[in-house]
């Protein structure tokens, strides 16, 4: 947030040039084949065969897994061998960062997420912030994605800015910091920094699905 001002100051002192061609050519490599699952599109869980057969492939069992990071101790209630099968909740729904994410990346070759929800970044900012991470980390080092969500890639980010929306913790907050209806476009409870890191998570989850990601630059 204190960088916003100095925008405004670097425009009035340069030239402005657009690059933005208006594409996404990470939307363009997608294939028929996916790895994202609404769940409302299937009658079964169509995540259990897919662990199961995965699971065939690795010499190990089922179980939990905990891992040492930076000397705390991180479990997981589901694994095996080089798969984690997760939930957004576990993932981004407990204090978890960067690091945490990537040494997860470093154990497991496929990861697997369950439940992702529709994202209010007012509501679940804390959340949106550490899913975004999450993503960031599971893209950079190539790692194999398989999810399950409650609507499409490009509905999972929602911004609701009415007063109706405002949790009763944000409203308190808004009185002891004597904070308006008129200030809610304020940076605090905008969400102004994920909108864009999460336009651009978007961007990675619809990649993820690419053949392209899947094959020779993926992890084995």
């Amino acid at each position: 947030s204190n960088f916003l001002p100095f925008i405004d100051i670097l425009k009035s002192h340069c030239e402005i040039a657009n690059l933005d061609s208006g594409t996404d050519y990470r939307l363009k490599v997608i294939g028929d084949k996916t790895n994202y699952f609404v769940k409302t599109d299937y009658n079964l869980d169509p995540i259990a065969p897919i662990f199961k057969f995965l699971c065939s492939k690795e010499n190990d069992v089922i179980r939990g897994k905990t891992l040492v990071i930076l000397g705390r101790n991180v479990t997981f209630k589901k694994a095996c061998g080089g798969i984690l099968e997760s939930s957004f909740d576990e993932l981004c729904d407990r204090p978890l960062g960067a690091n945490d994410y990537l040494n997860l990346t470093q154990f497991f070759h496929t990861i697997i997420i369950r439940d992702i929800p529709r994202i209010d970044l007012l509501e679940m900012r804390s959340q949106a912030r550490r899913f975004i991470t999450l993503i960031d980390a599971l893209y950079d080092q190539k790692s194999k994605v398989i999810r399950s969500a409650d609507v499409p890639i490009r509905k999972l980010f929602t911004y609701t800015k009415t007063t109706d929306s405002i949790s009763d913790e944000h409203r308190m907050l808004m009185d002891d910091l004597k904070i308006g209806d008129k200030d809610l476009t304020s940076n605090i409870f905008t969400g102004d920094e994920e909108i864009f890191a999460f336009d651009r998570t978007i961007s990675r989850l619809s990649e993820m699905q690419s053949e392209d990601y899947w094959g020779d630059k993926g992890k084995n």
